[in-house]
């Protein structure tokens, strides 16, 4: 089964199934990433007799979730304009924005 159906005008048009398993495996990873941080910080903060949840968690979640969601519709936006290839690297570039500005 090829994955790439056709390539014409620069443009790849991937098969249904393939298309599906992507999205069925980055929900996965997100699910199981997110259950295993809050697993192993719930687990740790039980361990040292610590809230998980305060003042500085909520700072914390704030500052990286403003720029998470300004750069989710961005993406939405050039998605929607049909410009993928500059996806891959605006995911990451917005990812390293929300980190630094996390660390703050």
């Amino acid at each position: 089964m090829p994955i790439i159906l056709q390539h014409r005008n620069d443009t790849l048009l991937l098969d249904n199934t393939v298309f599906k398993f992507i999205l069925l495996d980055l929900f996965l990873v997100g699910i199981c990433s997110t259950g295993s941080a809050t697993l192993l910080t719930t687990k740790k903060a039980k361990l040292n007799n610590e809230k998980i949840w305060d003042s500085l968690t909520k700072i914390l979640l704030a500052s990286f979730i403003v720029p998470l969601a300004a750069g989710g519709i961005y993406m939405l936006i050039i998605l929607k304009e049909q410009r993928y290839g500059q996806t891959s690297a605006l995911i990451l570039l917005f990812y390293g924005l929300d980190l630094l500005n996390a660390s703050k």
